[in-house]
């Protein structure tokens, strides 16, 4: 009998041990003030941290000064206030019910981390494990840390279901899978917020083994990139949003994912992040680097993000693997070019989308939609398409993906089965097809200057064009007086060239004073052109100089030498009308 009891002892203990940790941890949904079983944490107005009714003492070792936690649950019945020390939960399972207050730092007093998860440092290393709830308002808040909120390293686990993590000073939550011979270190947030740090919202690093499953909850406003796969794998679920995170200068706004990582989007939503300030600040919403995998399915979505360089909401760097499947969405993605709005979902640095197993579906009220963009270096020509889908792509696809410039369009390769950008076929402008329209009024005269008359431009008889975009304008002999041209020249999706003549009329002008030598007696009343040294005209435009002119004869009154009056009849050669009578009296 005493065998059987032992045996069945042993085998609750091998059950419990089977169990995953957070199954024995998870307190998450106790009724909101009731903390039944819990021990309170709280600190005297002398600033005292308390444990229960014991004073909180203060450990020291070569991991810096720590407040140490034993296996049970805890609840914070007043706000606490670290001075140089963190809460250590190192080889325990703790649970934490921040019961809307907050765990803070006094002033200049920051610990490297206000929450360390760890393994113990005894020889046989069991890794910790913290299940962070609030039961209150989701108010509670975890705040400060010269380097994050909250570490979690060695093979230990973080389960979130409520309260708000935050770091003026650097991360928000480090997951560290180095040490405890790189164990799986894991993070699961099921609800709650991460929000506000300088520096991340979540870091994953320290090796392959780092885990980070969002299954729900709000990674907003980090201003270093709401997550950064520095190494392990992300895994995102309906329910989680991730959204107006910034990265200033860099990549990824709302994620990045570097070599050696994976990120599995199976749901939830990333949107209006951004990668601002300057020329390297790709993927607003996603950066994907060389070496890593994205992996979107179920009904993920991405949209409204920016970046100031390329790809508002996906950039897929060369010798990276983007797979999607189900019903992804990534659309309403920009790129901020010079002030304008330039629409820039996904952008392919010399790379195709793979198509994931299970392909791509649709039901009677969504279908997959996939802004594209390929790099202006791999760009598609005039009859030289681009592939931006692996080769297991179908017809459908071609409506599931779309262009993002109307410059060009998607289609189906059935002899490759891959989904092509293409270049839209330009339209050629002709004479026939193509109007002029002088819209000046009045006429144009000579003015020394180039005259530059604005036109409208209509396709096929109704089809306004729009100077800039679809077509230039340029002049021909278009200063003087006779027949000016004026050129248009197709643009982008336009081609061919158009001309237009009109007319520069002569300047009216008339002379003011000649000047010419005296008269020699020779019996006629007409004398020699020659004698003419000088004409001032006036009604000359602004600046201009006198023009050229020809003399064509200088007739006096009679012929004696004291004959004092005269007409002179001066002829201008070109930019004035016919011919001028001086007759001075």
């Amino acid at each position: 009998m005493k065998k059987r009891i032992m045996s069945c002892f042993m085998a609750l203990a091998l059950c419990l041990t089977l169990l995953p940790t957070a199954a024995l941890a998870d307190d998450s949904n106790h009724t909101a003030g009731d903390h039944t079983g819990f021990t309170k944490l709280w600190m005297k107005a002398d600033g005292t941290l308390m444990k229960g009714d014991d004073t909180w003492n203060v450990s020291t070792d070569g991991y810096g000064s720590y407040l140490p936690l034993n296996t049970g649950k805890y609840y914070l019945e007043t706000a606490l206030v670290l001075k140089n020390a963190y809460i250590a939960i190192r080889g325990v399972d703790v649970t934490l019910c921040l019961n809307d207050k907050t765990i803070s730092c006094g002033d200049n007093t920051d610990p490297n981390y206000m929450i360390g998860v760890y393994y113990n440092n005894s020889q046989d290393q069991i890794a910790g494990h913290l299940t962070l709830t609030d039961c209150q308002n989701n108010d509670g808040k975890i705040s400060g840390g010269s380097q994050k909120a909250v570490l979690v390293g060695g093979g230990s686990t973080l389960d979130m279901y409520g309260g708000t993590i935050t770091s003026s000073s650097g991360y928000g939550v480090n997951v560290n899978s180095s040490g405890n011979d790189n164990k799986k270190t894991t993070f699961n947030m099921n609800g709650g917020t991460i929000t506000g740090s300088s520096g991340y919202g979540v870091l994953l690093d320290g090796g392959t083994a780092a885990e980070f499953t969002m299954s729900g909850g709000t990674i907003s406003n980090n201003k270093g990139r709401g997550v950064l796969v520095q190494g392990g794998t992300f895994t995102m679920k309906d329910g989680a949003t991730i959204t107006d995170n910034t990265v200033t200068g860099n990549n990824g706004g709302g994620v990045y994912v570097n070599s050696n990582s994976t990120f599995n989007m199976e749901g939830g939503t990333i949107s209006n992040n951004k990668a601002t300030g300057g020329s390297n600040s790709y993927g607003g919403g996603v950066f994907v680097t060389s070496g890593s995998k994205f992996n979107m399915s179920g009904t993920a979505q991405i949209t409204g993000n920016t970046a100031s360089t390329d790809g508002g909401g996906v950039f897929v760097d060369s010798g990276t693997t983007f797979t999607v499947s189900g019903t992804p969405t990534i659309t309403g993605n920009n790129n901020i070019r010079n002030g304008s709005n330039v629409t820039n979902n996904v952008h392919l640095f010399n790379n195709t989308i793979t198509i994931g197993t299970g392909g791509l579906t649709e039901s009677e009220s969504t279908k997959p939609q996939i802004g594209v963009t390929v790099d202006s270096k791999y760009a598609p020509t005039d009859g030289n398409p681009v592939a931006i889908t692996s080769t297991n792509a179908t017809e459908t696809y071609k409506d599931y993906f779309v262009s993002d410039s109307d410059k060009c369009l998607t289609q189906f390769n059935s002899t490759d089965s891959t989904v092509e950008l293409a270049a839209v076929p330009k339209t050629e402008l002709t004479s026939r097809n193509t109007k002029i329209t002088i819209t000046n009024t009045g006429g144009f005269v000579y003015s020394g200057t180039e005259i530059t008359p604005t036109v409208t431009v209509t396709y096929d008889g109704n089809t306004p064009l729009n100077l800039g975009t679809d077509y230039t304008v340029s002049y021909a002999n278009n200063t003087n007086a006779g027949t000016a041209t004026v050129i248009v020249t197709g643009k982008d999706n336009y081609t061919g060239e158009v001309t237009q003549r009109w007319t520069i009329d002569k300047r009216i002008i008339s002379v003011s004073n000649v000047t010419l030598k005296d008269k020699v007696y020779n019996g006629k009343v007409e004398d020699d052109p020659n004698k003419v040294t000088g004409v001032i005209f006036e009604n000359l435009p602004t600046g201009a100089a006198q023009p050229d002119y020809t003399i064509k004869s200088v007739t006096y009154t009679d012929a004696n030498v004291s004959a004092k009056e005269q007409n002179i009849d001066v002829e201008v050669k070109k930019n004035a009308s016919g011919s001028a009578r001086f007759a001075p009296q």
